[in-house]
């Protein structure tokens, strides 16, 4: 019993010591790839492209508006195809961030019927594509504005940016 104990310990040593060396040694190959990882994610950030499953375009344009506590709101269009093999939903297929001055926007809160806002929790079959428009709460109304969306579960940094003048 106390052999098997030692043989035991000195397994979990030995393989310790090998996940130990194995990770000592990728330091030096593995800033090489994450600098060209990020010259990658450079290249890929723009405003139109695939994102996992999905197609999504940020279109040019913007409107302002006012959401149910006067507040401004910048609203924003999407086009989003779902090129996966079930139904799908912007809301749930996309994480779209937005920011000001730094500072993450918080999704405005609109009447039902606003034609501001639509299509965004509207599920659409496999190939389908569909023009969806979301409303952000502004800080102020003269500083750009920036947004980000990606897939949203995703493994990889796949990401589209854009970004708007209010003036």
């Amino acid at each position: 019993m106390k052999q098997l104990k030692k043989l035991g310990v000195l397994g979990f040593i030995t393989l310790l010591s090998v996940v130990m060396v194995a990770c000592g040694s990728s330091g030096s190959s593995d800033k090489g790839k994450e600098k060209e990882s990020e010259k990658t994610e450079e290249k890929k950030a723009t405003d139109s492209g695939e994102l996992g499953d999905y197609s999504l375009t940020i279109h040019d344009g913007f409107e302002l508006a006012k959401d149910y506590n006067d507040q401004d709101v910048i609203v924003l269009t999407y086009d989003f195809t779902n090129n996966s093999d079930e139904n799908q939903s912007f809301m749930f297929s996309i994480s779209d961030k937005v920011f000001q001055n730094g500072v993450g926007l918080e999704s405005a809160i609109m009447s039902a019927d606003s034609p501001e806002l639509k299509n965004r929790s509207t599920e659409i079959q496999p190939g389908a594509s569909l023009t969806v428009k979301v409303g952000y709460v502004l800080q102020d109304t003269t500083s750009p504005v920036s947004v980000e969306a990606k897939e949203l579960i995703s493994l990889d940094d796949n990401k589209l940016t854009k970004e708007f003048n209010l003036q």
